[in-house]
């Protein structure tokens, strides 16, 4: 009996352990210092200077017949948001996976030039539902910014309810009666809890768009856009868009591939790749980081910092 009562108090001790840590760690553990970006610079990484130079030089080497190929095939590959934004209002999917990387150039960007134009029914968010109901009544107070994983959710919301405002929002991350589950059964991933979560919330008929960190939507067999595409899991929804939101600055690779384009007249950063398959093979060699920053999502958003106002 004494040991039954030992064990109890060990496994009760471990579950508040286990919420202490998780708690400490979204409240104190310090993150990395968010990237200052050089209003107007072409290159901020000058790593990227020379990426670009080396395509540069494949692009000129190869016959001319190939290289009117792949220009054509870049040019065909990038539009410009609003349309393609018009053809998604026309054809909506039932899940718009949107990843990012919780900044507030991405946010704003987000809520300029998707949100507003784009109408969903139900927007689901990285967050609690203890956080989202304290985040609504401070928006009803007129709070004009509210930080969620440190970057302003507020104006996500606001362009939301502008766009439909029968909006219904929804947090869906992990809560912590399925932290502690977890933890008793030693079974189950934080990743089950946000599918299980979306499951309870999903609408047939309905439009849906969740604003998440890029890696949760990206399709790879840990994440959740992969989860949801598997047959069995209780869905019945064919029609998911995964969309990877990228500062043309974030990396030297990005930057390098964007200056690439701007270098053969293609257009400059706000655009879309609505369809990252369709773009040829060549660029993921001249640009290997282009293959974790696309390749594993069916479309990707690039933008700049500059021109979130655009």
């Amino acid at each position: 009996m004494r040991h039954l009562l030992y064990g109890l108090i060990f496994l009760i001790l471990g579950i508040f352990g286990a919420m202490a840590y998780e708690w400490a760690r979204d409240n104190f553990v310090p993150r990395p210092s968010p990237w200052e970006f050089q209003k107007g610079a072409r290159v901020q990484h000058p790593e990227s200077d020379r990426l670009r130079e080396i395509a540069v030089r494949g692009f000129a080497e190869i016959p001319q017949a190939e290289r009117q190929r792949l220009r054509q095939n870049l040019a065909s590959s990038i539009a410009p948001i609003d349309s393609w934004l018009d053809r998604l209002i026309r054809q909506p999917p039932q899940l718009i996976c949107i990843g990012e990387r919780h900044d507030n150039v991405t946010r704003e960007f987000l809520a300029r030039r998707f949100f507003v134009r784009y109408p969903v029914d139900t927007l689901m968010l990285e967050m609690r539902d203890t956080n989202l109901v304290i985040l609504k009544r401070l928006m009803d107070a007129g709070s004009p910014r509210l930080s969620v994983l440190e970057a302003d959710i507020a104006a996500i919301i606001r362009a939301a309810e502008q766009a439909n405002p029968a909006v219904v929002v929804h947090a869906i991350d992990e809560n912590r009666d399925q932290v502690v589950a977890r933890f008793e059964t030693g079974e189950g991933s934080r990743e089950e809890s946000i599918v299980e979560n979306f499951r309870e919330r999903f609408r047939q008929g309905k439009r849906h768009a969740m604003l998440y960190g890029a890696f949760h939507c990206a399709d790879d067999s840990q994440w959740f856009v992969h989860r949801i595409r598997q047959p069995g899991n209780g869905l019945r929804i064919d029609q998911t868009l995964s969309v990877n939101v990228i500062n043309s600055h974030e990396s030297a690779g990005i930057e390098a591939f964007v200056n690439f384009l701007e270098d053969n007249g293609l257009p400059s950063p706000p655009f879309v790749i609505p369809s990252t398959a369709a773009l040829d093979a060549e660029f993921y060699s001249w640009f290997p980081s282009l293959m974790s920053k696309f390749q594993h999502y069916d479309a990707t958003m690039v933008f700049t910092a500059d021109n979130t106002e655009s």
